[in-house]
């Protein structure tokens, strides 16, 4: 659960430094997926929801690396504004895929283990996360809506690390066995 917290961190905190048309990833998002993959490894023998998606975070470590290159050298930004929109949806779609999973394991965990580990608040963030990844492409040609879903969802993302750092406790607090 540790290493899919910590993946989680590197994931959705994400700063960068942008140098004409070249972006430098301070906390590359393929180093946070590479720690969600490893701990969906260890995770696995709690729930069979974990290593469902274990291809996903797979695929995501080579996607984010391909894409944090494309930024480093300038790629991403010279591709065509549909092309960048499409992968933002593909991306976004398959980070969602993770982590409901991940939070439907956290929920099989508390049935099967009789434990509350706090799934409730991880899936009404993600709920929140979910709508604003929508809309941010539905409302894509409307900039101040998209703004305004921008700021919502980083504090839904804030909102879920939080739940997921109580969630990553109690499950070792309680450390509940296979």
């Amino acid at each position: 659960m540790k290493k899919i917290f910590i993946g989680l961190i590197l994931v959705l905190i994400n700063f960068n430094l942008d140098f004409d048309a070249s972006r430098i990833g301070l906390i590359p998002s393929f180093i946070g997926y590479y720690y969600v993959k490893k701990g969906l490894e260890e995770m696995g023998g709690y729930s069979d929801k974990f290593t469902a998606v274990l291809p996903y975070a797979k695929f995501m470590v080579v996607y984010a690396s391909i894409a944090y290159l494309m930024d480093l050298f300038g790629i991403s930004s010279q591709l065509d504004i549909l092309i960048n929109i499409l992968l933002g949806i593909v991306s976004a779609t398959i980070f969602l895929l993770i982590t409901y999973n991940i939070i439907m394991g956290v929920q099989e965990i508390e049935k099967k283990q009789e434990l509350e580990l706090n799934s409730a608040n991880l899936l009404s963030a993600w709920k929140v996360i979910a709508v604003c990844s929508i809309l941010v492409y539905v409302l894509f040609f409307l900039p101040v809506l998209v703004l305004i879903c921008a700021i919502v969802a980083f504090a839904a993302n804030i909102a879920f690390l939080f739940a997921f750092s109580k969630t990553n406790k109690l499950f070792y607090e309680q450390n509940p066995v296979v």
